[in-house]
């Protein structure tokens, strides 16, 4: 209890508790000092509930089979994965007589080794158990004399989280050679560890990011067909966007994929370091797709190879994280005349 003076007369004190009412006024009060209709002080502290949005999963490359982590007891991730964040890199330097350390020549990123600790397991029966562990071996180790030069995998390691889906294409490289007994394994269950070869380090979207052109209303010259009534317009047949934006939403330079569809006579695209000419004609209902990664480079028309149709002048590098501006130039001879431009996505790591 405390004294104290509460402004009137001289002789007039006021017996008081911690929250400041008078002695008729006993109030009970907690540490907060709200008085008795106030919020009580919590005695212990909040929950606060940390949902981990982030899955891991195992798929086929055409995503007919999915081997689903974590969801159930029977198909566990456990903890000590590796190889999910940053991909290792190759640090290139070089020694002058004289000066301290060294200079940078240049940064290469190298292959990734993702390692997987899992347990497989059934509550039921040694027969879904065993069934399980064929299941998951039919996806990890196809018919691996069948990989063609230029593949990136054989299966897929998936994730997602709150940054949404990502995919890294993988192989099966070593762990699963099998031990049994004990803490290893038994009639249910088997402990064992993957690791898988990333031969492109970069987690890559399911989808494509795609950007189409093709020719406007009215610009279909001396057409055939009845779609294109009398009177038919006289226009160019050249589609030009100098400037056009393209946005890339990954943290990994993309590089694209053009496709053009005929009739087109001219196909040009140009943004810094890439300048793709085409130098022959593309017939009505064929279909030209240039691949300009390095890893699997290709120029097809109609599936044969068809490089006589690019420039040899033509050069080629990734777009940009982030906006890029880009140069297109399409001729046309008819109204199906299209080019598209597409790339995947593509990230330093599996969840960042």
């Amino acid at each position: 209890m405390a004294t104290l003076i509460a402004g009137g007369s001289p002789s007039l004190t006021i017996t008081d508790t911690i929250d400041g009412g008078g002695p008729a006024d006993e109030f009970v009060d907690t540490l907060d000092g709200n008085g008795p209709t106030g919020p009580d002080f919590p005695t212990t502290p909040p929950v606060i509930v940390r949902e981990d949005t982030r899955r891991i999963w195992l798929e086929s490359m055409d995503g007919s089979l999915v081997v689903p982590l974590n969801v159930d007891v029977d198909r566990i991730l456990k903890a000590g994965a590796t190889g999910l964040q940053l991909p290792p890199l190759d640090v290139v330097t070089i020694k002058t007589p004289g000066m301290p350390g060294s200079s940078l020549q240049e940064v290469n990123v190298g292959e990734r080794e993702v390692f997987l600790p899992l347990k497989f397991a059934s509550d039921t029966s040694h027969v879904e158990f065993m069934g399980k562990l064929t299941e998951l071996r039919g996806l990890i180790a196809p018919m691996w004399d069948l990989v063609d030069i230029g593949d990136t995998g054989t299966f897929r390691l998936g994730v997602s989280s709150v940054n949404g889906e990502r995919l890294l294409d993988v192989t099966y490289k070593d762990g699963w050679t099998g031990e049994h007994g004990g803490s290893a394994g038994g009639a249910r269950f088997e402990n064992f560890g993957l690791t898988l070869l990333a031969v492109d380090p970069f987690f890559h979207a399911r989808e494509y990011t795609s950007f189409t052109y093709g020719i406007a209303d009215g610009e279909v010259f001396l057409s055939s067909t009845d779609d294109n009534v009398w009177p038919r317009s006289i226009s160019a047949s050249v589609t030009i966007g100098n400037g056009m934006q393209m946005a890339v939403q990954g943290d990994v330079p993309a590089w694209v994929e053009v496709l053009v569809d005929g009739p087109a006579t001219i196909a040009e695209l140009s943004f810094p370091g890439t300048k793709m000419v085409m130098t022959s004609a593309v017939a009505d209902g064929q279909e030209l797709v240039l691949v300009t990664d390095p890893r699997r480079r290709s120029a097809r028309l109609g599936g044969q190879v068809a490089w006589p149709y690019i420039s040899p002048t033509s050069t080629f590098a990734p777009l940009r994280p982030g906006m890029n501006s880009v140069n297109v130039q399409l001729g046309s001879a008819g109204a199906d005349t299209s080019m598209t431009v597409r790339w995947l996505e593509k990230w330093l790591s599996a969840f960042g």
